[in-house]
């Protein structure tokens, strides 16, 4: 057979690839949705529910947009998982659905609950100097270069 004409397995096959495609990536959207909530990167306490549905707004103060789920539920362990599509609300009114993980991660990316190393080592020193006050400490490298203190 000639592989330059088309055949109803090679369009079948590609139809199945496509299908294939798009499961994978609503699935990787869903379990980023689940990961970022989970390891509250996106804080679920900003979240505004709908009385009567599944439906949540998440804003984005940063970027000054919101994150619209259509169909967001409460799962065990106090995660999220989404069952619907996810949309970025301009403040102009305009809607831009999410459909793809890198998607998702680019417009939610200002939003992250992160606090810059700088902040933690200044939270870190703090605790040291009032722990020193009462007892003798080091800060000693451990495995893998990871800082602990020790009392002397």
């Amino acid at each position: 057979m000639d592989e330059r004409r088309p055949s109803a397995a090679n369009g079948e096959a590609k139809v199945r690839d496509v299908d294939l495609w798009e499961n994978a990536s609503r699935n990787a959207l869903n379990r980023l949705v689940r990961c970022l909530f989970a390891e509250r990167l996106l804080e679920s306490d900003g979240l505004l529910w709908a009385c009567d549905s599944n439906q949540a707004w998440l804003p984005l103060w940063q970027s000054r947009r919101v994150l619209h789920f259509t169909d967001l539920h409460a799962a065990p362990a106090g995660t999220l998982q989404n069952r619907g599509r996810i949309e970025v609300l301009e403040g102009t009114g305009t809607r831009q659905l999410i459909d793809d993980a890198s998607d998702l991660i680019t417009q939610v990316a200002p939003d992250l609950a992160t606090s810059p190393a700088s902040t933690a080592w200044r939270i870190f020193a703090a605790a040291l100097i009032t722990a020193s006050a009462t007892t003798s400490w080091r800060v000693a490298t451990g495995s893998a270069g990871a800082l602990h203190c020790e009392e002397k």
